[in-house]
């Protein structure tokens, strides 16, 4: 897992609420997995995800 700081961090500034909701985080290899829901139209989530 990571530290509470470094999660709050990564959902707050990098994921949001209106863009990807993380419902739960799993240790993966060397980091870390997060499952959650993807907000938003599905136009909209196209065009994030391929802009990187």
């Amino acid at each position: 897992m990571i530290p509470k700081e470094t999660f709050d961090i990564l959902k707050d500034q990098v994921f949001g609420f209106n863009t990807f909701f993380i419902t739960s985080q799993e240790p993966y290899e060397a980091g870390v997995l997060f499952k959650g829901n993807l907000r938003g139209s599905e136009l909209q989530k196209d065009r994030k995800i391929v802009a990187g």
